[in-house]
């Protein structure tokens, strides 16, 4: 199968699409893929997932992740497979655990969260608080209806404070393809201070690398274009943080899009 892309304009940088048809044939329009195609979607395949895969199927191409493999990701059935290198989670508040009720968590949907209101919508400092995020955020039209997660939280390396309160963490996004790294970069685009990230760099590059690639050769008969988001704790540690569909994650503005669609047009060529 020949490689392609099928873009979305709108959701990313102009300029991210101008380097991804320097390595890809890129098409707007499902009915233009060719017939044996193996396509990558860059911001293309949501809501409507499923039928994507179901048309591409009939023109006699497939998607690079299978929707299968993509709710694998959005639903967070990879937690059993990794719940010992990410935060405790739950799905259910009764299953929290009664010894953990008056200790912090963070509730978010299974897929997205609202990170930018960290404290009104997604840290909750017990149990009780938690409950009351859980029952608004029940009512949001984009989490309600993907089920939440309740998880343990760790207080994370943090570098500055967003205007709304969300910690900027020694946070790291990475790109891999069948578990093999494609491009990185800090998480947080939004940060002020970035000598702090260039103080971080040196041991995520030592450490934290090597921990997502570690996770990444986990995940190889699991999903083959996955983004592995990862953190630094105030003890030390370094955790998953989430997985994403590498279809649908943003650059966030510090992934090289020349190295990510180099190295993934290196990756899908037999």
């Amino acid at each position: 199968m020949h490689p392609v892309v099928l873009y979305r304009p709108g959701l990313s940088d102009e300029s991210e699409e101008a380097v991804c048809r320097q390595h890809f044939p890129v098409y707007r329009y499902r009915t233009e893929v060719p017939p044996d195609s193996l396509v990558v979607g860059r911001y293309a395949f949501l809501p409507f997932y499923d039928e994507m895969e179901a048309d591409v199927t009939r023109l006699g191409s497939r998607l690079v992740n299978s929707w299968a493999q993509h709710r694998y990701v959005a639903d967070f059935q990879y937690y059993d497979d990794l719940k010992d290198v990410t935060f405790a989670s739950w799905f259910r508040f009764e299953d929290v655990p009664y010894a953990l009720r008056s200790s912090p968590l963070v509730v978010k949907g299974r897929t997205n969260s609202r990170k930018f209101e960290w404290h009104q919508k997604m840290f909750a400092p017990d149990f009780q608080a938690a409950v009351r995020i859980g029952a608004e955020l029940a009512m949001d039209g984009l989490i309600g209806q993907q089920g939440l997660v309740l998880r343990q939280y760790v207080p994370l390396e943090t570098f500055e404070l967003s205007v709304t309160g969300t910690p900027l963490t020694n946070e790291w996004r990475i790109f891999y393809y069948q578990g093999k790294r494609l491009a990185w970069g800090y998480y947080w685009g939004n940060l002020d201070d970035w000598s702090k990230v260039d103080t971080a760099q040196p041991d995520f590059e030592a450490h934290g690398l090597p921990f997502a690639d570690a996770v990444a050769r986990r995940l190889v008969n699991k999903v083959p274009f996955v983004v592995i988001d990862v953190a630094k704790t105030q003890d030390g540690r370094w955790m998953v943080v989430e997985l994403n569909d590498g279809s649908q994650s943003g650059l966030n503005g510090v992934v090289r899009p020349e190295e990510l669609y180099a190295n993934l047009a290196k990756a899908l060529t037999p």
